[in-house]
């Protein structure tokens, strides 16, 4: 008799729920109480003004800081919420709107506010389950005969740096990218659905309606829709699609995502006069220096950040101990020659991801079977183009920050699971251990360890 095994669904399940348990425990510190943060925005503020059918929040700004000639500068001796916006007199949301509306639905449902942990989980945990089915998509097309390549390339990601420092935070800026993540991996579930099943173009419409709504989440996360936007209309004309089919696909690529995003931007509208204002120069912040860039500069993505970034991210080490002062930043927090502000994170470089981008360089077979399956590999290729894209842009701000690597790591999976399954079976034929699978199990220690370091430092800031 052949011995059962349970479906991967049940195992995925039982999975998560030990990946919940992780996940809270580092989120709560421990204490297993969702806890708020003082003096930073949270989104219950958004949804409470959003149920009282305005934009503004309904806390004021202190009297005393609005009687100053800037009340955003941080010499003013008034109290003030990090990184809101004064404008006009009244506090606006700095962060995208969607999750907002989350919370407010979450208000109206049960009546009571939503706790920023529970719902950095929630979508954070969300996005490893559609994490998993497109793994679960890309394995059954390229390595059926390897379906161990799924669960250890979803556990790389689920115990990677990316996530672990994802969910260690209770504070609103993870709540954002968590979310924006979150409707990018649905929606890019629902468009490889429909691509590789030929399914009704409706479910496009339904990836794009999703990528909007991601891309209302987190503005940088712009460049996934758009390129698998480009992607999805490619294969459209590469299958000699007859015109009107053609433009079906067009339309339900397209209108949804344009319609969202115009909604987006008639937000910024109602709140600022300005359809491209998201607010960032009207923002109260801490630091003099910040202060100089939202006067002077007025403007927090410029080209000449990008070297000391790129010098950020892959030269210097972690910040692990004070005591250690050779593995501190030397430029952290400084002002260069009143001209660039640079501002570094003490955990945002990316030596502790470093195995990520390892398994995620394309062997050569792999781009061999990509030439053969133009379908998934058009859609690997758009996941690459947009990860980089995205990348490019953070590089172009002004600070290095770790929760930046949710934005642009999670989605070079799909390519890493193609890797590992193509460099293990080259091995297949060596008795014992090869050198390739040595490198393969110590890059995913190294992972793993990484993740371990990133999720105990978030906790403890």
């Amino acid at each position: 008799m052949k011995s059962k095994t349970a479906p991967p669904s049940l195992i995925a399940f039982f999975s998560i729920v030990a990946l919940l348990v992780i996940y809270v425990t580092i989120n709560t510190g421990g204490t297993w109480q969702f806890k708020e943060i003082r003096g930073f925005l949270r989104y219950d503020f958004l949804a409470d003004a959003f149920l009282s059918g305005q934009l503004f929040l309904k806390i004021p700004p202190d009297p005393g800081r609005l009687r100053a000639v800037d009340p955003r500068d941080p010499a003013v001796p008034r109290p003030f919420i990090v990184d809101a916006i004064i404008w006009e007199g009244k506090h606006y949301f700095t962060q995208d709107p969607v999750p907002g509306l989350v919370h407010a639905l979450f208000i109206l449902l049960f009546g009571f506010p939503c706790r920023t942990g529970l719902m950095v989980i929630v979508f954070s945990t969300g996005f490893l389950v559609w994490l998993w089915l497109i793994l679960r998509t890309v394995q059954k097309s390229y390595a059926p005969d390897q379906e161990w390549t799924l669960w250890l390339t979803w556990l790389c990601f689920a115990l990677s740096g990316s996530q672990l420092y994802m969910v260690s935070k209770p504070v609103v800026y993870h709540e954002a990218i968590a979310a924006g993540m979150f409707f990018i991996a649905s929606g890019t579930y629902c468009f490889l659905w429909q691509t590789l099943r030929q399914k009704h173009f409706a479910w496009l419409g339904v990836a794009a309606l999703l990528w909007g709504l991601g891309v209302a989440s987190r503005i940088t996360l712009v460049f996934y829709p758009l390129v698998l936007v480009t992607c999805g209309l490619y294969l459209a004309i590469k299958r000699r699609e007859s015109y009107a089919r053609l433009a079906s696909c067009a339309a339900f690529l397209i209108v949804p995502l344009a319609i969202t995003l115009f909604l987006l931007l008639l937000h910024n509208y109602y709140r600022f006069g300005n359809f491209l204002d998201f607010g960032r120069t009207h923002i109260t912040v801490p630091g003099r220096h910040f202060y100089f860039y939202l006067t002077i500069m007025d403007n927090s993505f410029r080209l000449v950040h990008v070297p000391f970034n790129l010098y950020h991210y892959f030269v210097t080490l972690p910040e692990f101990s004070p005591e250690w002062p050779y593995v501190i930043h030397p430029f952290y927090d400084i002002a260069y020659a009143t001209d660039i502000v640079m501002s570094r994170e003490n955990v945002s470089s990316l030596l502790f991801i470093m195995p990520v981008l390892l398994l995620a360089a394309p062997h050569r077979e792999v781009i061999r079977w990509l030439r053969e399956d133009p379908v998934l590999a058009s859609a690997i290729i758009a996941f690459v183009a947009a990860s980089f894209a995205t990348f490019l842009l953070l590089l172009c701000y002004y600070r290095a920050v770790s929760r930046y690597l949710y934005e642009f790591t999670p989605l070079l999976f799909p390519l890493i699971l193609c890797n590992i399954a193509v460099r293990w079976k080259k091995s297949a034929g060596s008795r014992g251990w090869s050198t390739r699978k040595v490198m393969i199990v110590v890059v995913v220690i190294l992972n793993v360890f990484g993740g371990v370091f990133l999720g105990l430092n978030g906790m403890m800031q």
